[in-house]
């Protein structure tokens, strides 16, 4: 499995200032600078964060545990472009990024891949053993341009009873690297996992939280349906997910009020048009 784009989100939606925006479109563009300092409503986080790096304090293997939407992937995202020193993360050969996967006739396929492809998903997703062992295996080489190698799990509570022990073997191994796991139903993982982690909370955002993370991101629209904002639960994520999903809900609601007629005029070629058809060369 190749190493995933670290540009791309998934569920847990950046909580950022606006240099590190959310588009319209629920993606993240490149950041000039990942800061931790710039994650908003995550202070024992960044605390916790900041001070490992200070005192050069990084710890083998890391949990960062909270709700979804609320900063954990940018927090790993920031926390690995500091101890670096780098901002181009997507190309940096040291960092490995693993997501929950599908198999589909033999080959595995993340979450956004699957949905881009059209496949009927018959079972959830899950982090495999086959992305276990290759987690094993880049650790156990040496890193490239980086001073350790870091690797990065989205969606930890996915590992079925195969891929979670494939995984305790792995952290009871002295490895030169990190793992930062990333769950929001830590609850799930195995005691001896999250016993050799040093836990990072991430705490849900309040109103005025996420207000301020809304207009940054310029979705402030959002602000507009109180609803909504209830329903995120103090998870700026969700709340742009929902406004995403309303925008498209009322864009198909005015597409329901275009008369048929109207709509198959649209996607009838025009009638006075004269197609050319260029002679074909002969050698």
């Amino acid at each position: 499995m190749k190493q995933l784009d670290l540009l791309h989100l998934t569920t847990d939606l950046s909580v950022c200032e606006p240099s590190q925006g959310i588009d319209s479109e629920s993606t993240q563009p490149i950041a000039e600078n990942w800061q931790l300092s710039k994650i908003i409503g995550q202070n024992l986080a960044v605390s916790l964060l900041k001070g490992a790096i200070a005192h050069n304090r990084i710890v083998p293997a890391y949990l960062f545990a909270g709700a979804n939407g609320v900063g954990k992937s940018l927090a790993a995202k920031c926390l690995i472009a500091e101890i670096f020193n780098i901002q181009n993360l997507a190309n940096c050969p040291d960092i490995l990024w693993v997501e929950p996967t599908y198999l589909h006739q033999k080959q595995l396929f993340s979450e956004s891949e699957i949905a881009d492809s059209g496949v009927l998903r018959k079972t959830p997703s899950q982090i495999r053993i086959e992305q276990i062992r290759e987690i094993t295996q880049f650790l156990s080489t040496s890193p490239l341009i980086a001073p350790y190698k870091i690797v990065v799990v989205e969606n930890a509570e996915r590992m079925p009873p195969t891929a979670a022990n494939a995984l305790l073997k792995t952290l009871e191994e002295p490895i030169s690297g990190t793992i930062i796991l990333i769950s929001s139903q830590p609850q799930r993982l195995l005691a001896t996992i999250t016993s050799r982690c040093q836990l990072i909370p991430f705490q849900r955002l309040n109103n005025a939280q996420i207000t301020t993370v809304l207009e940054n991101v310029g979705r402030s629209e959002i602000l507009n349906h109180p609803n909504i904002i209830q329903f995120a639960g103090g998870s700026p994520g969700i709340a742009i997910a929902c406004g995403t999903a309303l925008g498209a809900i009322a864009y198909h609601d005015q597409l329901q009020s275009i008369p048929q007629s109207i709509l198959q005029q649209l996607i009838q070629p025009p009638s006075n048009v004269t197609v050319h058809t260029p002679p074909l060369k002969r050698n």
